[in-house]
């Protein structure tokens, strides 16, 4: 069990309609825990180091679908501890964010931005050309971790709710304020004693998209993602933008693979991790900006898919940890390695649905499907059924238009892909 992607694992078995799985992984992370707070990885016999996750968050959204009290109850003295474990070793005291000492615990190793300030030597395992950086995604895990604790604190009538909430708000504001750049339009990771800028634009600079806490100011930050140059690569997302100095599409370190062929270097190579990350991001501020990129969101998610198989084979399932962002090709041969997620971008996204405290939220992303069902889906005490029918299929007995059935019963209908809102009644 690997810190790093349980959380991802929350969000895609929240969708099975028997919790056991869910459970089973919040348990398990919660027996993982050392004496400081951080969650471990966890061997059958032993545990090795933390890696950074946005447990919190996950947990939260595990129980807006499954409604499970009691594990709530069970889980919050983790959450906390985490978020104050990590605040003491992590933290500093002239903000909210928090520095990364350690350049693999991110599970991001060898991102340039870490190398920046000593101008990318040829020899990044000297310690001395190694700084600590203030990161992006440290830091939006720590902000999530906060919300979904809090919002759990909440749910729970635990009186800690307010003050881990004006944390969540302090880490907010030190996020906007000194890691955005206005001029280049992005997120960059801080010197972890100055809060100069790490200018390397790393795939983690999308993070904030994806937690929900950019404003207008912030929106064509995520057009960096589209341009050629930078992280629209023709195998997308790059691990580094695409004009970093050191930006290597296979993973090498400035030609050396010292950590042979299949070896982690996150200086260019496409992964999985982060892909379903700016996707959702994408997805999400395209419904905040009247669905702008829904176009770019469909193809963008058809790439995403076909990773999922051997050289796009559709009859051959595989996936594995990363790829070149430039031919596409598969540079680790470990299969099923799911340190991602894709189902929940699927019911999300695609049939449109968000499970939330009081009602459920019908917001579908366009992506010329003719026609699509969901069966099955158990959330917040109800089974509910998504359908839609473009009209045009004659293979197809759907009711045209879309549809949202609660408990069998016609709740929400429209004639084309468009937001709708179920209110959910308390049971």
């Amino acid at each position: 069990m690997i810190p790093l992607t349980v959380p991802m694992h929350l969000l895609e078995s929240r969708w099975y309609g028997d919790p056991v799985y869910s459970r089973g992984a919040m348990r398990s992370m919660k027996a993982s825990q050392d004496e400081e707070g951080f969650y471990k990885c966890l061997f059958v016999n032993g545990t090795l180091h933390s890696y950074a996750n946005f447990m919190g968050w996950a947990a939260y959204q595990s129980y807006l679908v499954h409604r499970d009290m009691d594990l709530l109850k069970e889980m919050l003295p983790s959450l906390k501890e985490q978020i104050r474990g990590e605040s003491l070793k992590l933290g500093n005291d002239a903000d909210g964010l928090l520095i990364e000492y350690m350049h693999n615990r991110t599970g991001k190793e060898y991102q340039p931005s870490y190398w920046y300030f000593h101008d990318f030597p040829k020899d990044c395992k000297d310690p001395a050309t190694f700084t600590p950086l203030k990161r992006v995604d440290r830091s939006i895990y720590h902000y999530l971790n906060c919300i979904g604790t809090a919002r759990l604190c909440r749910a729970a009538g635990d009186s800690d709710a307010d003050e881990i909430e004006a944390k969540a708000e302090s880490i907010r504001r030190d996020i906007l304020e000194k890691m955005w750049d206005e001029d280049t339009q992005f997120f960059y990771d801080l010197h972890h004693l100055t809060d100069e800028k790490a200018w390397v634009k790393n795939i983690v600079g999308f993070y904030p998209y994806w937690a929900q806490i950019t404003d207008a100011e912030h929106t064509d930050g995520l057009l960096h993602a589209f341009d050629e140059a930078e992280f629209g690569t023709p195998a997308p997302f790059p691990s580094v933008s695409a004009d970093c100095p050191v930006y290597q599409p296979e993973g090498s370190w400035q030609g050396n693979f010292f950590k042979g062929r299949n070896g982690c270097v996150w200086d260019g190579p496409t992964w999985p991790y982060t892909n379903s990350i700016v996707l959702d991001a994408m997805a999400m501020e395209s419904k905040r900006n009247g669905h702008v990129w829904d176009e770019a969101f469909g193809h963008l998610l058809r790439e995403y898919s076909l990773l999922h198989y051997r050289s796009r084979d559709l009859t051959a399932p595989y996936l594995v940890e990363h790829y070149s962002s430039q031919s596409g090709e598969p540079l680790s041969d470990e299969a099923d390695y799911n340190h991602s997620y894709y189902i929940d971008l699927i019911v999300k996204h695609i049939a449109g649905l968000s499970v939330e405290e009081d009602r459920l939220v019908l917001d579908p992303i366009d992506i010329g499907l003719s026609c699509f069902r969901l069966d099955r889906i158990h959330a917040a005490g109800r089974e509910l059924s998504i359908t839609y029918n473009r009209g045009d299929d004659p293979n197809t007995d759907l009711a045209v238009g879309y549809q949202l059935f609660v408990d069998g019963e016609l709740a929400l209908a429209s004639e084309h892909l468009s937001p709708m809102v179920y209110p959910l009644k308390s049971s």
